[in-house]
């Protein structure tokens, strides 16, 4: 297994042969893999690989303080009356440890690329106990797998663009995760959704409260749009957007999967979510009723989170309905293989002097 870890980073490192970060400005009008999505900076140039990875790096610190933030207020025993094992809890740790892990990989990228890392800033989120911590953990988790796949088009650097994928695909698995134990389905689709950088910084923005300076978005989100009401496919939700002033026939667009979109009239405030929709679903106000662009977004987004359907509970064990987990020493979700290292920071550690030595190469190596 080392071996092969090894062969896999020092491929990366070896096909390092694209534009590195260091002459990422170099590069600005490199086109995009998807045509037509190339975004433009306030002083006009495009985005380029660092613009992106301090992107990536923002949510990354807004997620590795959430969970830090998150443990530091939630002992064991909140974790136990909540209906939770100590075995839950500690793979929560290990999830945190790998939130930091990305910050200090991608930290170090761009301080090898002779770039400035954006800092952490400072928070609001709003959780209370448990299972709205839990409840959080998973719409983050969510969004951070939305966000990397929004911006993959975006990345030109082939060896760049492996290292998110990388990120990518855990994050996915730490939202099944989080969603496994709190009963509801780790997989209810086929198909993750990408949501676009503005759309991104927006989500963000409702738990940034400041930022040092120097680390704050550049790129402005729309406005807020907040949802009440119990979000049901089928059923109407209420959005708001405060401070917003439409004129004409404004629409609800629902986005899901690769390319499941629909339009619904907005009306008193109010839309029908699709009945065919299910799993982390985002919705925006528009002025368009057929494309949805930055140019015609008017607020969001929300998030839904829609469930799976009757099917959830015939196609996998699910947990009880209060989430509690398989106890430590059992067989089953929360407890790890025999034989592996149970030092969430000894793990973390390594992964990351690993992965930052492969950046720091792909940085120097033209």
């Amino acid at each position: 297994m080392k071996y092969t870890i090894g062969l896999l980073l020092a491929s990366l490192a070896i096909s390092a042969t694209a534009t590195p970060l260091a002459n990422a400005n170099a590069n600005a009008k490199r086109s995009p893999a998807t045509p037509g999505m190339m975004l433009k900076r306030a002083d006009g140039g495009n985005y380029t690989d660092v613009d992106i990875l301090q992107y990536a790096l923002t949510l990354e610190h807004l997620e590795a303080t959430f969970y830090r933030q998150g443990l530091a207020n939630y002992t064991e025993s909140d974790f136990a009356a909540a209906g939770f094992s100590n075995a839950t809890r500690k793979n929560i740790e290990l999830l945190g440890a790998q939130e930091a892990t990305h910050v200090s990989v991608l930290s170090a990228g761009l301080s090898s690329a002779g770039q400035k890392p954006v800092e952490e800033c400072t928070y609001n989120f709003g959780t209370t106990d448990v299972k709205s911590f839990l409840g959080l953990a998973s719409v983050l988790e969510s969004v951070g797998v939305s966000a990397y796949l929004g911006a993959a088009p975006y990345i030109s650097t082939p060896a760049y663009l492996t290292i998110a994928a990388a990120i990518t695909t855990v994050e996915a698995r730490h939202q099944a995760y989080v969603s496994y134990v709190e009963g509801t389905a780790p997989f209810p689709s086929p198909f993750d959704t990408a949501i676009g950088l503005r759309q991104v910084i927006t989500l963000a923005g409702s738990f940034i409260k400041s930022c040092p300076q120097g680390s704050a978005p550049t790129l402005q989100g729309f406005p807020a749009l907040a949802l009440s009401g119990n979000a049901t496919a089928g059923r109407e939700v209420t959005l708001n957007a405060a401070n917003v002033t439409t004129n004409g026939t404004v629409y609800c667009a629902f986005t899901s999967g690769i390319s499941n979109v629909s339009y619904v009239e907005y009306k008193d405030s109010k839309c029908t979510v699709p009945s065919t929709f299910v799993g982390q679903t985002y919705v925006v106000l528009t002025s368009s009723n057929g494309t949805l662009a930055d140019n015609n977004t008017i607020a969001g987004p929300a998030i839904l989170a829609l469930g799976s359907g009757s099917n959830y509970s015939a196609i996998i064990d699910s947990p009880t309905a209060t989430g509690t987990a398989i106890p430590s020493g059992t067989s089953g979700r929360g407890t790890r293989p025999t034989g592996t290292d149970t030092s969430t920071k000894s793990s973390a550690l390594k992964m990351t002097i690993g992965v930052a030595a492969v950046l720091a190469a792909i940085a120097i190596s033209i």
